[in-house]
């Protein structure tokens, strides 16, 4: 990117830079690290350490960072940024801080613990004698719905619950008592009120402009601020949203238009865009000459697993099946309003939370609820359907998912969970031809690439299967399962030496792996019978009830003709599991031995 941040400005003017960031979102691949020396973003020590929608640290364990790197550095200037997490969902009510002070308010407990850890920071400065020369910023990034406008988090709308955030400015020089202005600014005005503080030159070309004569107590000069959010076309084909603030009035471009006014109307209750046609006008023509001026720049893409790429879709900074689409000035006002079906996303994302907690049939029933109120949701659709099939319905989830690709034929969970389903009872070929058409939407969907590679590993396509499955572990080395399948369809496609190393992999991360072991000792069989032997006999140990254990044992030993050691193993496995699937031919082979 041409366009420098504030972190590389003070770093060229002898700046020490440091960051510490707490989750994900923020992590350095992304380019957040730029002009910063030392980018501290190590969210691995975590409670949720498999779950990176919840991996974060919290502001405890960001705030120590920062103190440790403050208290070591350098003598001279610095800029130090650090970034609290802590009020996003699911939220700490951090009783052992505040007892019942905010019982049933999580939210609020999580503001007011990210407050404590600012204070420490605060403390830190003075206790120092760093308070009179320190300019200190707090600024958010957006707020949470917590049900306003229906709306739970954030990323549908763009109503003042989640657009209105602080903006503090502490400037140590200004002696007398701070100023509290109501006129709208924007987060993009702290880099040049910033330059104006330290005395930077201000870049030009930047979209904000400087706060610093309001610090000093001036006004606020009156400026349109501008919000998007392409969530909904993105993840669901809804339209998406852009809104104009100016000192008095709020315009929401979307299917169905919204002007609020703020001053008799804080809360955004009254749209009176069909009374006040000329005020909607004039806020749509400021909002289409802005967008005019806007230059689209093209961004470096980052490689992530499937994961992660789930995490950040989930959150907002991502884009769904339609990534390429609803990019600025381009909200298509013929789609779904958000406003009609917004209290079916969030019934369905409730439902979905209560299929993972044990409360299956009452999931259902919500979401049968959810579809029937709202048609054209199909996400709801999907989420019915995966219900359905944990219940044992295939037949039923499969109805399900065909009506979700009716509303939305580029859903890939719906054309992966499809596939999935006839996979399941057996229809390999129509499998195949969803997981076909999920990757001609998104070549990198790893869980359509993986359940191909699965699908063709059943039709006997072993080379087809580990290419597919191998492009896919690529791409997500952490999916559940993918060294032992991988190594499977090496093994069947006549590459056993490809899936040692994996195989090994396995068992350094799960030691206790009875499937790797008796993966690795088949493969390892022919050039290493005695270590094959040895992690078996480490499998039997670790599962003397397991019958797949004794009959490879059967059938390790049956490989070096030790037959009555052999048949000691499959005779085992006959009192064991007396319909084993290979004792039949194992016996066959035992037989042919004796013949000869």
């Amino acid at each position: 990117a041409s366009n420098k941040t504030l972190a590389d400005l003070l770093s060229e003017s002898g700046y020490q830079t440091a960051a510490f960031v707490a989750s994900f979102v923020l992590d350095s691949r992304f380019g957040l690290d730029r002009g910063f020396e030392v980018y501290d973003d190590d969210i691995q020590d975590t409670s949720h350490h498999d779950d990176l929608l919840h991996r974060e640290r919290n502001g405890s364990a960001v705030v120590n960072s920062a103190l440790v790197w403050l208290e070591r550095r350098s003598p001279g200037p610095f800029c130090c940024w650090v970034h609290l997490y802590d009020p996003h969902a699911p939220y700490q009510s951090h009783s052992d801080q505040f007892s019942d002070r905010f019982a049933g308010r999580p939210y609020d407990a999580e503001v007011a613990y990210v407050d404590h850890q600012i204070g420490r920071l605060l403390r830190f400065l003075k206790e120092t004698g760093q308070d009179s020369n320190t300019v200190v910023v707090v600024v958010g990034d957006h707020g949470e719905g917590l049900g306003d406008h229906v709306e739970e988090n954030h990323g549908y709308t763009l109503y003042n619950s989640t657009q209105r955030v602080p903006l503090i400015i502490k400037d140590p020089r200004q002696k007398s008592p701070g100023h509290r202005h109501a006129a709208p600014v924007s987060v993009v005005d702290v880099l040049p009120t910033l330059c104006d503080i330290l005395g930077q030159r201000t870049p030009k070309g930047i979209s904000g402009r400087s706060l610093f004569a309001a610090l000093q107590g001036g006004p606020v000069a009156p400026i349109l601020c501008y919000s998007a959010t392409d969530d909904p076309f993105l993840q669901e084909g809804w339209c998406p949203q852009r809104s104009l603030v100016s000192d008095r009035w709020k315009y929401i471009r979307t299917t169905k238009p919204e002007l609020y006014d703020l001053e008799t109307d804080p809360g955004e209750m009254q749209n009176l865009a069909a009374t006040h046609e000329a005020k909607l006008l004039e806020m749509e023509g400021a909002l289409a000459t802005m967008e005019r001026g806007m230059t689209r720049q093209s961004s470096q893409s980052v490689q992530l697993s499937e994961q992660e790429r789930r995490t950040l879709q989930s959150l907002g900074y991502l884009g769904g099946t339609n990534s390429g689409a609803g990019s600025v000035g381009e909200s298509d006002v013929s789609l779904t309003d958000v406003k009609d079906v917004i209290q079916a996303d969030v019934e369905s994302r409730r439902a979905f939370e209560m299929m993972h907690t044990g409360e299956l049939e009452q999931a259902i029933s919500s979401l049968r609820s959810t579809v029937a109120r709202t048609p054209a949701h199909a996400s709801s659709r999907v989420f019915l359907g995966e219900a359905l099939e944990i219940t044992g319905d295939v037949p039923g989830a499969i109805v399900s998912y065909q009506q979700a690709l009716e509303i939305k034929p580029d859903h890939i969970d719906a054309l992966v969970r499809l596939g999935a389903a006839y996979g399941t009872r057996g229809d390999l070929p129509k499998a195949i031809e969803y997981f076909d058409k999920a990757l001609l939407i998104n070549p990198d969907s790893v869980s359509a690439r993986f359940s191909l590679g699965r699908a063709l590993f059943y039709q006997g396509k072993f080379s087809e299967a580990a290419e597919n499955m191998e492009f896919a572990f690529k791409l997500d080395p952490e999916l559940p399962g993918i060294r032992l399948t991988l190594s499977e369809a090496f093994a069947q496609s006549g590459s056993p030496t490809k899936a040692i190393p994996l195989l090994n992999e396995e068992l350094i991360r799960d030691p206790r792996s009875i499937a790797a072991r008796i993966k690795l000792a088949k493969v390892i069989a022919d050039d290493q019978p005695q270590a094959s032997l040895q992690l078996l006999e480490e499998s039997l140990e670790l599962n003397p009830a397991d019958p797949e254990v004794v009959f490879t044992i059967g059938l390790l030993y049956l490989k070096q003709r030790r037959v009555a050691e052999a048949m000691k193993y499959f005779q085992k496995t006959q009192q064991m599991q007396p319909g084993h699937p290979g004792l039949p031919d194992a016996l066959e082979q035992v037989e042919s031995l004796f013949n000869k």
